[in-house]
Parts: C-alpha cells; sequence; structure tokens
C-alpha cells in the first residue's frame, strides 16, 4: 500500500470512528466483566463445556439448565466464570465438551457450591448423602482438597479412582449408544448421573485402603455398576442393561486406570500392594504422566445390551445432590471502600450451626497483616452472620476477612464450606473540614 494510500486509510478510519462516537457512543454501555464464581472442567481440561449453577432451591428441574440460570461456557483450556455470583441455593454442574487430551465427549459433572474445580471426584462428593466422601477422597489425594486441578497434580491413587469413575462412566455411554443413535443426550446426561450416584454410595462404604489397592477397587467399582445397572433399567424404560456386564465394565476401568499410573499392580490380585512404587504412595503425578492417565478410551460392552429411541414423554429419575453451603453476599462487598461503621457480615445460602459461625477461630480478619479481635454473633432468620472488631479500625485500612471451612450447617458436623471465603475492602478515609466548616471531621473507620 502506497503512503498516500496508507493516509486516506487513516483518515477514514479516523472520520468513522468519529461518526459513531457523535452518534450516540456515549450511550453505549460494555457488557460487565465476569465476576461470578471460577475454575475449571476437568477430565482432562474439558473445552466447550456449558457450566451452569443449577438451582436446587425447589424451582426448575434438577441437573438441567433453565432460563433463569446463571451459566457460561469453558474456553480452550478448560477454564471458566460464571458471569455473576449466583444468589440462589445451588450446585455447579458442566454439561458436554470435550476432553481437551483425548477428544472424548466429556461426561456431565457436578460439583458444590464453592468448589474451585468441576471433576469426577467432586461428583462423588456432590452426590454423597452420607458426608464421608470428601474426607476420604482428600486422605487418597495426601491432603489436597477434593476439588483441587486433578490435571495439574494429583496422587497416584486418587488418579486411579478418578480415571476409574470416569471410563466405567464412559463405558456405560458407550455401550448405550452402539444401540441406538437415538437416546437423547439429556437421557444419556441423566444415566451418567445415576452410574455416578452409585458409585458415589459406593465409595462411601470403603476405606481408603480399599480404594487405593487395585484388587479391592476392582470388587467395589464391580458393586457400584451393578447397582448403577439396576438403577437404570428401573427408572428407562426404553435401556436394558445386563447385570452380567458390571464386572467386565469395572475390571476394564480399574485395569486401564491401573496401567496409565504405571503402578503395574494386579487388578485381580487380592494381595495388599507394598507401599512403594504402588498407588498408595503419596508422591504427586505430574502433568505430563496426566496427559497419558487420560488417553485410555472407553468402548462398548456386550452385545445383549437393548436400547431404543428416548421417549418424548421421558421424565429423568429423581438424583439426589448433597447440598454445601455458600456464602451469598459479604458486606462490605469485596474491593469496595466501606462507610464509617460498616459491619462486616456474610449472609449463607443455608442454616448455619450458630457454635461454629460464631466460633472466633473460624475467622480471620486482618488489617494488613495484623489480625483484629473480636466477636460473632448469628442471626439465624436472616443467616447472616456479623463479625463485631473488639476496637475500632483505623480509616484508610486494608482488611481481609476469612472464614474457614470448618464452619457447618445446622445439624450436621460434617457439611461445611467446601473451601475458605475470603474478601478485602479498605475503610473508608477520614475526612479533612473545610475552613468555617463546623462540622465533624469525617468518619474514623469501624
Amino acid at each position: 500500500m502506497s503512503m498516500n494510500k496508507s493516509i486516506r486509510m487513516y483518515a477514514l478510519l479516523s472520520l468513522t470512528a468519529g461518526l459513531l462516537s457523535a452518534c450516540g457512543d456515549s450511550d453505549y454501555t460494555p457488557p460487565a466483566a465476569p465476576s461470578g464464581p471460577a475454575g475449571k472442567i476437568v477430565q482432562g481440561p474439558v473445552v466447550g463445556a456449558i457450566v451452569y449453577a443449577d438451582d436446587i432451591s425447589g424451582t426448575g428441574t434438577r441437573l438441567s439448565r433453565d432460563a433463569a440460570e446463571i451459566y457460561t461456557t469453558t474456553d480452550a483450556n478448560g477454564n471458566f466464570q460464571l458471569p455473576t455470583t449466583p444468589t440462589y441455593r445451588h450446585v455447579l454442574v458442566s454439561e458436554g465438551g470435550k476432553d481437551k487430551i483425548t477428544g472424548q465427549d466429556a461426561i456431565q459433572m457436578i460439583a458444590p457450591a464453592g468448589s474451585k474445580n468441576v471433576t469426577p471426584l467432586t461428583t462423588l462428593v456432590a452426590l454423597d448423602t452420607t458426608g464421608t466422601v470428601k474426607a476420604k477422597l482428600e486422605t487418597l489425594n495426601n491432603g489436597a482438597a477434593f476439588d483441587s486441578d486433578i490435571s495439574a497434580s494429583a496422587t497416584p491413587a486418587a488418579l486411579m479412582l478418578a480415571k476409574s469413575v470416569e471410563t466405567i462412566v464412559q463405558s456405560i455411554t458407550a455401550t448405550i449408544q452402539s444401540k441406538s443413535t437415538a437416546v437423547t443426550s439429556a437421557q444419556l446426561e441423566s444415566v451418567q448421573t445415576q452410574t455416578l450416584q452409585a458409585i458415589s454410595a459406593t465409595v462411601s462404604s470403603a476405606s481408603t485402603a480399599t480404594l487405593s489397592t487395585p484388587a479391592l477397587l476392582n470388587t467395589t467399582m464391580t458393586t457400584a455398576v451393578t447397582t448403577a445397572i439396576s438403577s437404570i433399567n428401573s427408572s428407562n424404560s426404553n435401556i436394558t442393561l445386563q447385570a452380567a456386564q458390571a464386572t467386565t465394565i469395572a475390571t476394564n476401568a480399574v485395569t486401564a486406570a491401573v496401567t496409565v499410573t504405571g503402578t503395574g499392580a494386579s487388578v485381580t490380585s487380592a494381595t495388599p500392594v507394598p507401599t512403594t512404587g504402588s498407588v498408595v504412595e503419596a508422591t504427586a503425578v505430574t502433568p505430563t504422566t496426566f496427559t497419558n492417565a487420560v488417553s485410555t478410551t472407553a468402548t462398548a460392552v456386550a452385545t445383549t445390551t437393548t436400547a431404543t429411541a428416548t421417549p418424548t414423554t421421558y421424565t429423568p429419575p429423581t438424583i439426589t445432590v448433597v447440598e454445601f453451603p455458600a456464602v451469598t453476599a459479604v458486606t462490605p462487598a469485596n474491593g469496595t471502600t466501606s462507610t464509617a461503621g460498616t459491619a462486616i457480615s456474610a449472609t449463607f445460602s443455608l442454616a448455619m450451626d450458630s457454635a461454629s459461625v460464631t466460633n472466633p477461630a473460624n475467622w480471620t480478619v486482618k488489617a494488613g497483616t495484623t489480625t483484629i479481635s473480636g466477636s460473632v454473633s448469628y442471626n439465624a432468620t436472616s443467616k447472616v452472620a456479623t463479625f463485631t472488631p473488639a476496637s475500632p479500625i483505623a480509616a484508610g485500612t486494608t482488611v481481609t476477612v476469612t472464614i474457614k471451612k470448618g464452619v457447618l450447617i445446622s445439624g450436621s458436623t460434617t457439611i461445611g464450606l467446601v473451601n475458605d471465603q475470603t474478601w478485602s475492602f479498605t475503610t473508608a478515609q477520614a475526612t479533612t473540614p473545610t475552613t468555617g466548616s463546623t462540622g465533624g471531621s469525617g468518619g474514623t473507620g469501624f
């Protein structure tokens, strides 16, 4: 392009921009940046999955995205951030998408509100009605949170369980799809959730030693698949899976999981696995090993399964999703400047245990690096907990508040916040009166 042409093009673009500005550009309001919960959908990273906050307060259809529910789509690395923070009671649900590493369709996965990521392991916790699975998974993963990113790091034991779960669900899905292409994606997702529900119930009654020993895990998964097949057959009139397939599905899945974690342990042997070099070793799996771990392709099993088109009147079975509490609002809001005397408070989605929520040990309030002492009160009607500093906080101070995940819901000894809730704000600067003012000197903080 010649210099003269370049100059003319620049002038034209400038004129166009000016005309657009003159024609109401000042009325244009850009969309707000996402501000809701963020995380990652992980089998391997799941690309193009819809992630939504499923309303579990009693309205809409469970585990189905309703029109009013907040949602977004994962990016090329499986990351997501909801547009806003849901003010309704919810769980996070992933729907669709592709495993970035294998190219396989991702299974439907769930995570309690407040989870950092959504994985097969968070799904087991979300479907666990006993409140015991979360602690077991964290023991298997050498103390790492149950909602950690297993595509970045996981112990062989945790990864073996996650890959076994994923492959079992994919195998059952593939088996049904091999018999009918007319089973809808909605029904397949429901079948997947029924399978995960059965696995969660079985894991809740297993020991961590069982879950980390291949032969014992195989037996446990066979029991889970048997239960899942029975549940699927009884609630899906157009699908019949054979109970005899349970052993094959479970053994194939656990064998593949053992192989990809590099343990070399036998799935069929009942001999306990030695600690050194085994799946009960605490060494985390590196991302490179994880790449190998998710490369296993699940296949259809047995030819005796029958499946026909999903009935037009199909109603998904009721799946119990365990509700963990979430903090739905904080005062002062994160990143804001407070006015003098503003209370420090948090609103919970569920009724909380008063003793745990008012325990000062479950609150950390800091002005910079200095801990602020105080007391906590709880209003059971509004579900609001309020922290009152023992002395006023100086103006112009950055305050960081953390409510610890030890805070429990009312009537439970196991179900509480899944992660610490942290936010920060700044106390307002004291104002300087102008000459001749008869007013005071302004606020001094809390």
